[in-house]
């Protein structure tokens, strides 16, 4: 329904620029954000420092896991009243280990959602500083045209200007 809309909106936004004579054109263009997205350096060098994090919390998860199966293996050789409370430790570290792996999901999530977010805003006012610069009066994003002719593609451009730009501010 909204890419039939969008379609006649395009369709009329042309159609104004043909039938009046006095008028230039409506310049138009469109934007794959997606290839923009992954191809931006920021987003590469942003999701390697999520992985590295997402490593550290692996690998003190391990370090818990260790901990917790030591433990377990001390059982054996423990007196009844002892062993009670040894049982009690390995329950107290199993809850502070899903305790620890909720929380880690739930921090890497909120900053790749973070990042994601931030990175999509900046495209979108490179995107609208290029189209003003360049006098577009529409860009419109790639997933709702049906058809596009590869000169009204601004994405490379786009994402060479973010590119610069991102290099510049390291």
């Amino acid at each position: 329904m909204r890419q039939r809309w969008l379609a006649a909106l395009v369709v009329f936004v042309v159609g104004l620029g043909l039938a009046s004579p006095g008028y230039a054109m409506a310049k138009i263009g469109y934007m794959n954000v997606g290839r923009a997205f992954e191809n931006y350096q920021k987003t590469k060098d942003q999701e390697a420092t999520l992985e590295a994090l997402s490593k550290k919390k692996a690998d003190e998860r391990v370090g818990q896991v260790e901990m917790i199966r030591d433990m377990r293996s001390e059982l054996e050789l423990l007196s009844p009243d002892a062993r009670r409370g040894k049982e009690q430790e390995i329950e107290n570290g199993l809850l502070a280990l899903k305790e620890f792996d909720n929380q880690s999901r739930q921090d890497l999530r909120e900053q790749h959602d973070t990042m994601v977010r931030e990175i999509l805003e900046e495209i979108n006012a490179a995107v609208i500083d290029y189209a003003k610069k360049e006098e577009f009066a529409f860009i419109f994003n790639e997933r709702v045209l049906l058809f596009g002719e590869e000169a009204n593609d601004i994405t490379d451009p786009v994402l060479q200007i973010l590119n610069e730009g991102y290099k510049n501010d390291k």
